[in-house]
């Protein structure tokens, strides 16, 4: 969802390592901007136990001001260029696998007037691979999978699907990843011809 349909990785960066005190921020930036895709509850609990260490706040805590300031971050952060297009020339078969919150992916999509374009949203705690997998047994095009982390990449191999590498926010990500295409944003996509 960040980085594929919203320019939203900066400013969840920024509202992620605003939970923490200033003289860990820079560690905690790095550690979230080289895991991308990665489910944010496994990043704080990776933060609190190995970066932060001696002073363990809550989880939960965290975890719901995290998605409190998450909430507003959404209603005016622009898309990626040319997603809503993207999505509406495939109609109500396009697949959403996320590692947001599922029911958080839905709201928010539901507030941008996007749901409408997504035949199945899945989220945390259902997997990506799970997503996908699901994914190749209800539909009757090639799925491809759109990410913009090294995280999702791994996914869609596992899952034995097609993956295209989304650089909009991340360039140069994908070092090393073997990915079917890249793209900066959907301005460049033109759907392979199936045969």
């Amino acid at each position: 969802m960040d980085g594929v349909i919203f320019q939203s990785n900066s400013r969840k960066n920024l509202a992620l390592t605003g939970l923490f005190p200033a003289k860990f921020r820079s560690e905690i930036s790095d550690y979230n901007l080289q895991n991308g895709g990665v489910p944010r509850s496994v990043k704080i609990k990776h933060i609190l136990h190995h970066i932060i260490k001696p002073d363990i706040p809550d989880v939960a805590s965290l975890l719901a001001e995290y998605a409190q300031a998450l909430r507003y971050l959404y209603q005016d952060c622009r898309l990626v260029p040319e997603i809503e297009a993207m999505l509406a020339t495939h109609g109500s078969e396009n697949w959403l696998a996320t590692a947001a919150p599922k029911q958080e992916a839905e709201v928010i999509l539901k507030e941008r007037s996007l749901d409408k374009y997504f035949h199945h949203i899945g989220g945390f705690p259902d997997t990506k691979v799970a997503t996908l997998t699901l994914a190749k047994t209800h539909t009757t095009t090639e799925v491809i999978f759109f990410g913009d982390a090294r995280s999702d990449f791994k996914a869609a191999k596992q899952a034995g699907v097609k993956f295209v590498g989304v650089e909009c926010e991340r360039q140069g990500n994908f070092a090393g990843c073997e990915a079917d295409c890249f793209i900066r944003d959907f301005s460049e996509w033109h759907r392979p011809s199936s045969g």
